[in-house]
């Protein structure tokens, strides 16, 4: 009896193991496919960047990776701003910031906001720009990032272009 347990418990641990190991093997294939879009796109190869981030984010997708899709979505999204796509990359940011929200990752959500108040000003909507930053803001309250000073500084910049001097400085 004592044999069949541990031939059965030997079973279990193999399996425990080879499952953590194809999670491994998975999240590093997502990890080298990143980095690869991250090189064509450091490189101005912004078609490939986009196709590579693309390919990352349906892999990641149907792995259900949740993280690793809003990452991709947003490589997406910045591959496509690069080439002025704005409509497919405010696409692939509006994915990925709900994507974000449904993880619960703020960090997430308020880089995305950054990224697509940038891009809301490039593309002449001030007002799509001051909306995006705001909800930025809100949800990095009490957080602290690497980009939400960024963010605080194009908050100002937007308000100066609605003329709101008064509060550009102030916030």
């Amino acid at each position: 009896m004592n044999s069949k347990k541990t031939i059965a418990g030997l079973a279990v641990l193999a399996l425990l193991t080879a499952r953590s190991i194809d999670r491994r093997s998975a999240a590093d294939e997502l990890t080298q496919l990143r980095n690869q879009g991250n090189k064509l796109f450091e490189d101005g190869q912004y078609v490939r960047a986009a196709r590579t981030y693309e390919s990352g984010y349906e892999m990641a997708k149907s792995r259900g990776d949740l993280p690793a899709a809003v990452r991709f979505l947003n490589n997406v999204g910045s591959a496509r701003y690069r080439l002025f796509q704005y409509r497919e990359a405010v696409k692939a940011y509006l994915e990925a910031r709900s994507l974000a929200g449904h993880a619960g990752d703020g960090k997430q959500i308020g880089a995305l906001c950054f990224n697509l108040s940038s891009l809301y000003l490039e593309m002449g909507d001030v007002e799509a720009a001051a909306q995006s930053a705001r909800k930025g803001l809100d949800v990095l309250k009490g957080m602290t990032t690497a980009f939400k000073s960024q963010l605080l500084i194009q908050a100002a910049q937007i308000k100066l272009r609605q003329k709101d001097l008064a509060t550009a400085l102030v916030d």
